[in-house]
């Protein structure tokens, strides 16, 4: 017992959880130690001929890297080896897999294990149970670990990419094209080429993304090459749909686009009357508004001659002071053009839309209309999707902020699941105006797997103490736009995933 004791004394453990001091400091913020530090170290308890063991600490934020951390500390020691990574996938038996991973590392003797992280077995316990009984897809089971982790395992969701920002309305509200908001010559001529659409595209597949929105700053339809673009998105194997005002969806188009497999057709339409169409789209007229309602129940016509349920018709309808009193006349023109889903939003208010702001007579007339909405959809095979609930629970009619504190509270999670690309190349974080950078400079796959992204990622999941953040356009992580965000339903949607599968205790802990 005696020798023992002494032989535990001379033992000296250096700890690493990282692979590089930066990965190293984040996981044990109590070391003060560069990497480098700790190399010296170890030389010298080497030289001084001590019993040193290298303990990797492993934690739910490092269990997919030991390969990374282990090359490196072995690189210090001038050993030549190539660790192979673990690969989350299958997240059917990601638990088993990882212990059998580490059993077969085979490691020097002065190499340990010490999983410090407690909860790391049972999280992943978890995720191969969900996966065990096929509540989430392997690609949404590996976006929710990531989110709980840290860690992008996958592409987002979503990637939206502006097609161009050519349009042919001017509605009222609009933060491009509107009457009172003027863009440069030169921005209504941008468009996104051809070439470097299928290079984001070929990046997308490979990193498993299943939804490409073509939208943008104007209308997609008016770029030349939107057929070739989807043509393109449903070759790779992912699920497309475009935005569109209606206007130019002719019976040539809607063909072609069932041809194609087009998965959905989202139309703005901002009013359930011609007289009001006219009055929020100035350039236009009330025939304008009967061609968009015929384009989209010929559309409906030509899917039933097919038998198909796709492209699935999405009607989204943008509230405000001019179109407010309508929610029950939209609802029935849903119905009248064979939509398949119906979605209302309280119009995002800006410096050059304010008048168009609700007031509180126009908001209690709103919320007097959607159960009646619901009812008329009910009734109807139209699904309506009850996003504007959310923004009238929040809604504070002086200011126009309709997801008030949520992102305060819950965190911002949005890097994880949405990418947005605009005509230009330039990749934003989200559906405010925040850049992670350019695909001029570096390609779509490598933004989004890079440290600066991953930065941000983290930085915006702890938004309240990270509010001041920069981006590439010094644009700060946190404003008053996040009171007023669209990407909220989809993030919501994330949150109640992972409270009804138990697993928001790992999500900041």
């Amino acid at each position: 017992m005696k020798l023992k004791n002494q032989i535990q004394k001379k033992l000296h453990k250096v700890y690493f959880y990282g692979f590089d001091t930066e990965s190293d400091k984040k996981l044990f913020q109590k070391s003060t130690l560069s990497y480098e530090d700790k190399k010296i170290i170890l030389d010298d308890l080497t030289n001084n001929q001590k019993f040193v063991k290298i303990v990797i600490g492993i934690t739910r934020y490092n269990f997919f890297c030991m390969d990374k951390i282990i090359n490196k500390i072995l690189s210090y020691e001038n050993k030549i080896t190539n660790v192979k990574a673990f690969n989350i996938f299958p997240v059917l038996s990601i638990k088993d897999r990882f212990i059998r991973y580490l059993e077969g590392l085979n490691l020097p003797e002065f190499f340990e294990f010490d999983i410090v992280d407690e909860k790391l077995i049972e999280l992943l316990e978890k995720f191969q149970i969900l996966r065990t009984k096929k509540i989430e897809s392997e690609n949404d089971t590996a976006r929710l670990l990531g989110i709980l982790c840290e860690q992008m395992f996958i592409g987002p969701w979503h990637i939206v990419i502006d097609t161009c920002h050519t349009c042919n309305t001017n509605c009222t509200h609009c933060r491009l094209h509107s009457p009172t908001n003027n863009q440069t010559k030169d921005y209504y001529k941008m468009k996104m080429s051809f070439e470097n659409f299928k290079k984001i595209i070929d990046d997308a597949a490979e990193l498993k993304v299943e939804m490409i929105n073509l939208i943008g700053g104007g209308e997609p339809l008016l770029n030349p090459d939107l057929i070739k673009m989807i043509e393109y998105i449903k070759s790779k194997g992912l699920k497309a749909l475009f935005f569109t005002n209606g206007i130019l969806l002719t019976e040539k188009i809607s063909k072609k686009i069932i041809e194609l497999g087009l998965d959905e057709v989202w139309c703005s339409l901002p009013a359930g009357s011609g007289k009001t169409f006219k009055t929020i789209n100035p350039m236009n007229n009330e025939k304008t508004y009967d061609k968009i309602i015929s384009n989209l129940s010929n559309l409906t016509e030509l899917k039933k001659r097919k038998n198909l349920d796709n492209p699935k018709i999405v009607m989204t309808h943008v509230i405000h002071t001019q179109n407010h009193h309508e929610l029950i006349e939209m609802a029935q023109k849903d119905i009248e053009v064979g939509a398949n889903e119906a979605r209302y939003f309280l119009f995002r208010m800006d410096p050059t839309n304010v008048h168009l702001k609700l007031t509180k007579e126009d908001f209690s007339r709103i919320k007097k209309q959607v159960p009646i909405v619901e009812k008329i959809f009910k009734n109807s095979s139209v699904h309506f999707k009850e996003n504007i609930k959310f923004q009238i629970d929040n809604f504070e009619v002086n200011k126009g902020y309709f997801s008030k504190d949520f992102f305060l509270k819950h965190g911002c999670i949005i890097g994880y699941l949405y990418s947005d690309i605009e005509a230009n190349g330039n990749v934003r974080f989200c559906c405010h105006n925040r850049n992670v950078g350019n695909i001029s400079k570096s390609s779509y796959k490598e933004l989004w797997t890079s440290k600066k992204y991953e930065k941000y990622r983290v930085q915006a999941k702890y938004i309240d103490k990270n509010k001041d953040v920069l981006f590439e356009n010094n644009q700060t992580l946190f404003d008053d736009e996040c009171f007023k965000c669209e990407n909220h339903p989809m993030m919501n949607a994330i949150f109640l995933k992972l409270k009804k599968n138990d697993l928001m205790k790992y999500y900041k802990n």
